[in-house]
């Protein structure tokens, strides 16, 4: 069996990640550098670095949210293409939408940290929600497919992408309830990031190797080599 569409929707899958990292990379930076502006002009006399680190907190904030809304809409159309050989992206589909909902209203809302954070956390499990999804729906089409080592790799990237988005919502949550988040905050948007690399490696890893596995030839390969009549009788005599 071949899958086409879910190869090529794997494959905008992989391109909506990695812009999705450079996103998170941004903000990061964006949150360190602002951080050490303000410390800096707290000791200092003026307002002139406040009004500067507003202004690179809002572009940011702006050039995130693009970024952001390109990664959902690439990860969006893929997981619609892969669909078309597994229901199971549907959920992702759904998954993604919510995601998009989520960015645009933090866009909008970009100098509310409450609105903006809350978004962001329910944008982070939208997207933990649909990064399970489509690992599920790879394990559906191992199954079918009699790829057992995919399959079972599944399992444990679920898992592995399950814990680390946890700590990353509690780390989120934090941030948004705090009155002073300081240091705290420039600590956590960096240890999110080191987190969202990780998740990253892990996924896209999975996904590369899923995705090489499911191309037709590859299949075709291993059904043809299953069907082999010479392996088949090289097999009985073995048996014998």
């Amino acid at each position: 069996m071949s899958y086409p569409n879910a190869v090529k929707g794997l494959k905008l899958c992989i391109i909506g990640e990695v812009i999705d990292l450079i996103a998170a990379i941004c903000i990061a930076v964006a949150y360190v550098i602002s951080g050490t502006v303000i410390e800096n002009t707290n000791l200092a006399t003026g307002d002139t670095n406040l009004i500067f680190t507003d202004g690179i907190i809002l572009l940011v904030a702006l050039a995130m949210g693009f970024l952001s809304m390109a990664s959902l809409i690439v990860k969006l159309i893929g997981s619609y293409k892969a669909a078309k050989d597994e229901y199971s992206f549907r959920g992702a589909v759904y998954g993604l939408s919510l995601g998009i909902l989520t960015t645009v209203i933090g866009v909008l809302f970009a100098d509310n940290t409450l609105v903006s954070g809350s978004s962001s956390l329910f944008g982070e499990i939208a997207d933990m929600f649909a990064l399970c999804m489509v690992v599920q729906g790879i394990r559906h089409l191992a199954i079918v497919s009699k790829l057992d080592d995919i399959e079972r790799r599944g399992s444990l990237v679920i898992k592995l992408i399950l814990i680390p988005y946890i700590i990353t919502t509690i780390l989120r949550m934090i941030m948004i309830l705090s009155d002073k988040p300081g240091m705290f905050s420039n600590i956590s948007h960096v240890l999110i990031v080191v987190i969202n690399i990780a998740v990253f490696v892990i996924y896209i890893s999975y996904i590369v190797i899923s995705r090489n596995c499911l191309k037709s030839d590859r299949i075709s390969e291993a059904e043809s080599l299953l069907n082999d009549p010479v392996l088949e009788e090289k097999n009985t005599h073995e048996v014998r």
